[in-house]
């Protein structure tokens, strides 16, 4: 092989593996920044909740259903729970049918202890919060699935794919 061909796979070598390094850190800085984009509505949707819990004083859940139920497209398979602080469930709503979120003793604990505490439940993310003020004190969960960040993530992975593709490509040429 001559030394012509060495430097020209070298080189081809170099490309590939600085545009890959490149690929994967635009990849996973995108995969933290949806993580800690959905925690962000996940704790909204929770600090919302509890806002309008506490303003229905008489613990009449109908706004709480119009909101949860009107609310499509915030959330996609979204369950919200109420627990009071005697560890009841209070209030549930889920947008399937038995898909409600049951949360443990331990996640009410680890949410009174921090205030906020993020989990996986049935396979989506969810995050419980301890709302507590001079009348009320009761933690708020909600899990849902990230349909959005995961379409996100799959185009950017097919358009880096392509990317490194024709960058290996054109550098052989």
């Amino acid at each position: 092989m001559s030394i012509r061909y060495k430097i020209a796979l070298l080189f081809l070598l170099i490309v590939t593996i600085l545009f890959a390094i490149v690929s994967l850190s635009v990849y996973l800085f995108s995969v933290k920044e949806r993580s800690n984009t959905f925690k962000t509505r996940l704790k909204n949707r929770a600090l919302s909740t509890a806002r309008i819990y506490v303003t229905a004083g008489d613990r009449n859940f109908a706004v709480l259903k119009r909101l949860d139920a009107a609310a499509v497209a915030s959330l996609y398979n979204k369950s919200v729970t109420v627990v009071g602080f005697n560890n009841s469930h209070e209030y549930m709503f889920s947008d399937k049918p038995g898909d409600s979120l049951y949360i443990s003793k331990d996640i009410v604990e680890k949410a009174k202890k921090e205030d906020e505490y993020f989990f996986t439940y049935n396979d989506k993310a969810a995050v419980a919060i301890h709302y507590y003020d001079n009348d009320d004190n009761f933690i708020v969960a909600v899990a849902a699935t990230d349909l959005d960040g995961r379409e996100y993530l799959g185009q950017l992975k097919k358009v880096l794919v392509i990317s490194l593709v024709f960058a290996v490509a054109l550098s052989f040429s």
